[in-house]
């Protein structure tokens, strides 16, 4: 299940992210359409929600075969990824794994390196103030 970010900074991101990985999505893991999931760039809660409801109708359905283990990796974006460990830390059957790009490609962190970068604050547990 791809999770693509929309909506994001950039409106066409999702749109480029489908023509860059095209081969793989629908070639080599024949991907159904209807299995993309789209959630705020910005909101890592957004991401949570998705992957725990995309976890639940999982376990449902294959609980007569065997239980059910869910394994997400981390996303590009830093608030995706705060939203696949959020998954991870309420569902017990939700795990981590982390996965590495096999390349860099120079002219787009360069092109990154000048956009205006959005801080996030995010406070996760705790008295927010003493």
């Amino acid at each position: 299940m791809p999770i693509l970010p929309f909506p994001a900074t950039d409106p066409r991101r999702a749109d480029q992210l489908i023509d860059e990985y095209d081969h793989l999505l629908f070639g080599d893991w024949s991907v159904d359409p209807h299995n993309i999931v789209y959630a705020a760039e910005r909101n890592p809660f957004d991401v949570c929600a998705h992957i725990i409801s995309a976890a639940s109708r999982y376990e449902e359905a294959f609980k007569i075969v065997a239980p059910v283990r869910i394994i997400v990796s981390s996303h590009a974006g830093k608030l995706l990824s705060v939203g696949c460990f959020l998954a991870a830390a309420q569902n017990r059957q939700i795990a981590v794994a982390h996965v590495q790009p096999t390349a860099y490609d120079l002219r787009s962190l360069a092109l990154e390196a000048r956009e205006p970068k959005h801080l996030v604050e995010m406070w996760l547990a705790g008295e927010v103030y003493a």
